[in-house]
């Protein structure tokens, strides 16, 4: 009777060590931290390309949550809707917009939170149990208004390059010459 008690316990101990490991690494894999997130959407209307689920998103550069998804709006394809997952404590008010930014020329994009530039503008917090029906709004990123405007600067350089030319043609060099010729005669 003695050994067959020791076999329960010793089977017993098994299988409480065995429960406690599968608590653990479930624990673990949790990926959260135990932290409270709240989802918002948010809606572009230029390009997000790069952004993917797990990208990150920071307000005013601290990283505060993560892409969950990116896609098109249903009704309105002109819309890139994007699902962000921040901590409850992040500050969003109804006059927070979004931006794509991206860490260094080469670096990964991610989306930058921030309270709205725009003189006038005063926005009240949104409480997270409102965060469903709530949509911030996506403006274009300082790097898309540089690509969006480089071509004109070509073109400008381009222009002021055949402006050059059209100066430094050979009547305007002979010009030059005869009035440096002149100048140094007279001194």
């Amino acid at each position: 009777m003695e050994t067959r008690a020791s076999y329960v316990l010793v089977g017993s101990f098994v299988l409480g060590l065995v429960a406690a490991a599968v608590i653990f690494v479930l624990w673990l894999g949790r990926g959260d931290g135990g932290r409270n997130f709240v989802t918002y959407r948010v809606h572009f209307t230029g390009a997000v390309t790069g952004l993917a689920p797990g990208g990150a998103v920071r307000y005013r550069g601290i990283n505060k949550g993560e892409v969950r998804a990116v896609g098109i709006l249903k009704d309105r394809d002109e819309i890139i809707e994007v699902a962000i997952r921040v901590d409850a404590d992040t500050p969003i008010y109804t006059d927070t917009v979004a931006s794509l930014e991206v860490q260094g020329l080469t670096g990964l994009p991610f989306v930058q939170l921030k309270r709205s530039p725009k003189p006038g503008v005063e926005g009240r917090k949104v409480q997270p149990r409102e965060a469903a029906g709530f949509v911030i709004q996506g403006e274009s990123s300082g790097l898309e208004r540089i690509f969006d405007e480089f071509p004109k600067a070509i073109a400008s350089v381009t222009q002021l390059a055949e402006q050059a030319s059209k100066l430094l043609d050979k009547d305007n060099q002979e010009n030059f010459k005869n009035m440096l010729r002149g100048a140094s005669e007279a001194l």
